[in-house]
């Protein structure tokens, strides 16, 4: 995921590290991203509102 702020673009992604020897399946690969960049940004809208 993408996210524009007023100082650039900031490129969200998730790595996986296999636990065990079985492959994540692909359904999950970007599973909680949205929530984790809603977090993220919610964050950094804190932030900069209160550095204004």
């Amino acid at each position: 995921m993408s996210v524009e702020t007023s100082y650039g673009v900031l490129i969200i992604g998730r790595i996986h590290f296999r636990d065990r020897n079985v492959p994540l399946p692909e359904s999950q690969w970007c599973a909680g991203i949205e929530d984790t960049s809603s977090r993220i940004v919610a964050a950094l809208d804190e932030f900069e509102s209160r550095s204004r």
